[in-house]
């Protein structure tokens, strides 16, 4: 139904520029994403990639190239494929500077975790690390505990990828305990999952 309802409002919007088209491209491409068809979200963002070049609204094109990033990763990673990797910390960086362009700490700080775990699962752990610790950063700056809570999980997790068990334990616990503070339930889920396979990993 939302890819149907998102064709009929590209249809009536036709050829002309407008921020209402770019929206409904990128809500398009998330549909496409969450239907698990990879392969037509990337071709959708491929094609509108040029129409949100000409767009001004910085807020809008961080979301995209966000998304777009998100995409490549997930067909990088499954195939295997080297140059997608490539792309997707390309348009992380490009999602990065619109955001931060906009004034959106909050999100640009979502997109240095996305890019610290990233440059983590292909071993690059060093570069990891910088990203989720600007991640941390940018989301304390704009008081997100929760944000900052995830981000140490998320360093956690790339601690356990680089085979440092006993720090990955230290960031995770660090999550956990911030977690059991707040209300986010799922995040607190994730941060016990990683810090259980810390310890087991210390047996």
């Amino acid at each position: 139904e939302a890819r149907v309802t998102l064709r009929l409002v590209l249809d009536r919007l036709g050829e002309k520029q407008s921020e209402q088209k770019l929206r409904a491209l990128l809500n398009l491409g998330i549909v496409e994403k969450g239907a698990t068809r990879d392969r037509d979200a990337l071709r959708i963002y491929t094609e509108a990639a040029p129409l949100f070049d000409r767009s001004s609204n910085h807020s809008l094109k961080g979301k995209f190239h966000n998304s777009y990033a998100t995409v490549l990763k997930g067909l990088g990673t499954a195939e295997e494929r080297d140059e997608y990797i490539d792309r997707a910390l390309v348009e992380y960086a490009a999602a990065s500077f619109h955001f931060e362009q906009a004034g959106h700490r909050r999100f640009q700080a979502r997109v240095e975790n996305n890019v610290g775990f990233l440059f983590a699962s292909i071993g690059r752990f060093s570069e990891a690390q910088h990203h989720l610790t600007r991640a941390r950063s940018l989301h304390l700056s704009v008081g997100d505990h929760g944000g900052a809570a995830g981000a140490e999980d998320t360093r956690a997790q790339a601690f356990l990828l680089e085979g440092k068990y006993d720090q990955a334990e230290r960031a995770a616990r660090s999550a956990v305990r911030s977690l059991k503070r707040g209300g986010e339930q799922a995040l607190l889920a994730e941060a016990l999952t990683t810090h259980a396979k810390a310890l087991a990993r210390l047996k």
